[in-house]
């Protein structure tokens, strides 16, 4: 019996394994490209060209409306100084296993260290906020792709 679920297991992981590997992309040409190192290529030569393209941002729209007014009473909230408690509480509102920074290190880590690494994190904090600048490589994002397709043909 053991065997048996085993192998159901191992079957279902095969199976899983096969549905989401791309064998095989359309080229820009039309051409079906077969090769791992070839359609690797041509992923990365398609997302690089995505996210590097200029962004043209229209100036003469105009969009009233767009945001809400801020009330006189709450723009002075804006310039009050940031508390341990604030930032704390921001890191706790985080969820726990949500997706790791570049460094690999989820918000677990920091919110269950918090006792050991608090006076470094708001420092790094107060100072993003009188700097008005956030260091090099804090905000930065890994984007993964995850086909969602049944067959995915082409990067388009």
């Amino acid at each position: 019996m053991v065997t048996g679920i085993l192998n159901s297991s191992i079957c279902l992981l095969l199976i899983r394994r096969r549905r989401n590997r791309i064998e095989q992309l359309k080229g820009e040409d039309g051409a079906w490209i077969e090769d791992a190192g070839a359609t690797r290529a041509l992923a990365v030569r398609y997302f690089t060209h995505l996210f590097s393209q200029a962004q043209t941002v229209q100036n003469d729209i105009i969009l009233p409306n767009l945001f809400p007014n801020i009330a006189p009473m709450d723009i002075g909230s804006l310039n009050i100084n940031i508390e341990l408690v604030d930032v704390k509480e921001s890191l706790f509102n985080i969820g726990s296993i949500k997706a790791p920074g570049v460094d690999g290190f989820l918000a677990s880590f920091f919110q269950n260290q918090w006792h050991v690494y608090a006076n470094d994190i708001f420092a790094m904090v107060c100072r993003v906020f009188e700097e008005c600048k956030v260091p090099e490589g804090l905000n930065d994002t890994l984007i993964t792709l995850v086909p969602k397709v049944e067959r995915p043909i082409s990067m388009a």
